[in-house]
């Protein structure tokens, strides 16, 4: 049998079984779970940018927290959105050209980070089909999750339209089977009925009518209405392969102001809730997306709406966690970042090993978190993990995650008999020359009672050379008495100070690798007490020299841990080490590399029975190397799927909708006799486990027979 992508597969035993004794016929394909987990039926909050480059300064001056791409994407993300849709192309041209494109992986990545499903539109001409399915191809080659066609008046009037409509966006569905495909028409279909919306629609998974309120003449309300009412009255006039050009809508509000009239919050919450209160829409189920066109031309009052403002089903799960980094790593702080797809708080759990111990909890409720750790240790591997938790009381909590502060840096330290940092007891003389300018002396004696101490202040903790330097003469002491005295304990040290009259003595060491701790507890002090009279002692400056902790190679603290894991879901390995840092990893599968898995931890998503074997991650850095005990990954089969009560719809369809493993790869197939049974569709399961297909009536009454395989 083969899938509708064309793809062959064996299914095992029967899940489960359904009869309806209805006449149905083939049904309309609903829009199925896109790549990233994207569903079309529920698209959330989006944003549409039409030039980056004002994006990203300032929001077109608006917004002053955004300054590049990293800060547009946050706030992006903490006003609530699921979704960017990014200008790639004109026609069969990059935008604003191929030598400087726009839309870039740069740009994917940086949405990516932030938690953003990213998609590239480009305005279509239809005049040059090759080049417009290489603008597709581009921007799903840079990683994008999704592509839009802005298919507007040029295709009313094009020749063979709907055969060109088809050409173009078969290729681009056949190239890109299962990506996030929509196309953004005008909204009023009655008003331009030569448009092929057929032929757009079977080949996409969302339509997004351009409701542009202002410009149309209308209120927000007003324009929503007529736009489900036309849209509405062309879907019940399609039969046959055309009803799967039925796809939900996710209207374009207008969200600029131009010289028909002014945006305001106002009209942005009227269009929300136009589309949410609609009695009758379009889109089964209701309207559960809309986006703006465009960002960076909305009035600061209308982000406030955006923000505020939700559509599309409300989360009652515990929120989901994501893209979870450290950034801003010193030998001393980290700032550990994360998204989540609801309002949710910011707590960070760390410490030396996986047990934590420390916990930090961040500002206000918001999407893109980050907290900042601050009084690490210096060159110490750190365990943490990070929970969000809305107001619902449902929480999440991620994994072990680890970093690895560096070695402590620090600029040499040094002071001299005019620092602050001085101080003398007994009669010490001035001298011109010295270190700074100057030095001061005192006469030697039997008896202590002239001291000049240095009283360095430590920033960064650590081993540190002890230095002194001083002016040398002819009637300078040959075993000037020194002590230093720091938390690693005391040494007394004598320096020769005699030699040729007037020539410095450069940086002389005193004591190697001395522990000193953080703040003026430690000291260098010389005293005049040399057993002997005649001489004179020198106290000019002293110098701190941080000596780094010696490299070490990667030890394994925690070791990777076995998993049984049911088929469709994910498997999770993470690994603790510690040594000298920017660390680097390997995962292997069965002894051979795993590409691009060169984390900490490894995520194998939706296992299937070939991943179940050994997984062990090899650790180098400069000095060495290290491979972990294997992890060894068994996966059991899936549960069966499960139909749910049928649900007849307008008298003669039927809605089905069963529940099977989150991942796992399932066919859906139909029978009229118990005997014959012919495939519908295969798919893979949604994350929420739960998959929906409506079935239309044909002319006969006979039974029908559905049934899911695994």
């Amino acid at each position: 049998m083969s899938s509708r992508h064309g793809r062959s597969r064996k299914f095992g035993v029967t899940s489960s079984l359904l009869g309806f004794f209805l006449g149905l016929a083939a049904a309309p394909l609903p829009a199925q779970i896109r790549d990233g987990g994207i569903d079309p039926w529920n698209l959330g909050k989006g944003e549409w940018v039409y030039i980056l480059r004002d994006a990203t300064n300032h929001l077109g001056g608006r917004v002053p927290a955004v300054t590049n791409l990293p800060s547009l994407m946050i706030f992006l993300k903490n006003q609530g959105l699921t979704h960017l849709i990014i200008k790639a192309g004109s026609g069969h041209w990059l935008y604003p050209s191929g030598a400087n494109p726009q839309f870039t992986p740069e740009v994917v990545s940086a949405a990516h980070a932030a938690g953003l499903w990213l998609f590239g539109y480009n305005y279509s001409y239809g005049t040059n089909v090759p080049g417009e399915i290489a603008i597709a191809d581009y921007v799903f080659n840079c990683g994008a999750d999704g592509f839009v066609f802005d298919a507007e008046i040029e295709w009313e009037t094009l020749p063979n339209r709907t055969m060109v409509a088809t050409q173009l966006c078969s290729a681009v569905r056949a190239n890109w089977p299962t990506k996030f495909l929509a196309h953004a028409p005008f909204p009023y279909i009655s008003f331009h009925t030569a448009f092929p919306y057929k032929e757009f629609g079977y080949y996409c998974d969302a339509v997004m009518p351009q409701d542009y309120w202002i410009e149309i003449g209308v209120s927000p309300s007003a324009c929503a209405r007529r736009m489900n009412s036309d849209w509405t009255t062309w879907q019940n006039g399609l039969t046959g392969i055309w009803t799967n050009a039925i796809k939900p809508l996710v209207p374009v509000g207008q969200g600029w102001t131009s010289a028909d009239g002014a945006i305001t919050a106002a009209q942005i919450t009227e269009f929300f809730t136009a589309l949410k209160t609609n009695a009758s829409p379009a889109t089964r189920g209701g309207f559960k997306g809309a986006n703006f066109w465009r960002a960076e031309l909305h009035p600061p009052e209308v982000w406030d709406a955006i923000r505020t403002n939700s559509i599309g089903n409300a989360p009652t799960n515990a929120p989901w966690l994501g893209n979870i980094g450290v950034s801003a790593l010193t030998d001393t702080a980290a700032t550990i970042t994360w998204t989540t797809d609801q309002s949710s708080d910011s707590v960070v759990e760390y410490g030396l090993t996986s047990g934590y111990g420390h916990a930090f909890t961040g500002a206000a409720p918001t999407f893109f978190h980050a907290v900042t750790l601050t009084g690490l240790e210096r060159d110490a591997t750190y365990h943490f993990r990070v929970k969000s938790g809305t107001a619902l009381d449902k929480t999440s909590v991620s994994t072990d995650h680890t970093f690895t502060t560096p070695a402590a840096a620090a600029a040499d330290i040094i002071v001299d008999e005019a620092s602050t940092g001085f101080a003398s007891t007994g009669t010490w003389y001035p001298s011109s020359s010295g270190y700074n300018g100057s030095y001061l002396w005192a006469s030697t004696g039997t008896t202590e009672g002239r001291t000049a101490t240095f009283r360095p202040t430590i920033l960064t903790p650590g081993a540190y050379d002890v230095y002194v330097t001083f002016i040398q003469g002819s009637n300078r002491a040959t075993d000037a008495p020194w002590t230093v005295s720091s938390s690693g304990g005391t040494t007394n040290v004598t320096v020769n100070q005699n030699g040729p009259a007037g020539v410095h003595s450069g940086w002389v060491l005193l004591a190697g690798a001395r522990s000193f701790a953080a703040g003026t507890n430690g000291t260098v002090r010389l005293s005049n007490h040399t057993g002997e009279t005649g001489w004179v002692v020198i106290a000019d400056a002293v110098k701190l020299v941080f000596v780094p902790p010696p490299p070490s190679s990667p030890r394994i603290l925690a070791q990777p841990v076995s998993l049984i894991v049911t088929q469709g879901r994910s498997a999770t390995f993470t690994v603790s080490a510690a040594g000298t840092a920017l660390l680097a990893y390997q995962w292997r599968f069965n002894g051979t590399d795993l590409a691009g898995e060169t984390g900490s931890g490894f995520i194998r998503a939706a296992v299937q029975s070939a991943d179940a074997g050994g997984y062990t991650v090899v650790i180098t850095n400069a000095f060495g190397a290290v491979t972990s005990a294997p992890a060894m990954l068994a996966v059991t089969p899936p549960s069966p799927a499960r139909f749910e009560p049928p649900v007849l719809v307008g008298g003669t369809s039927l809605w089905l909708r069963f529940v099977g493993e989150p991942g796992a790869t399932y066919a859906l197939e139909l029978s009229t006799n118990l005997t014959s049974w012919l495939l519908l569709f295969d798919f893979t399961n949604p994350p929420s486990g739960a998959f929906e297909f409506i079935d239309l009536a044909p002319a006969d009454a006979s039974p029908r027979f559905y049934r899911t395989r695994q």
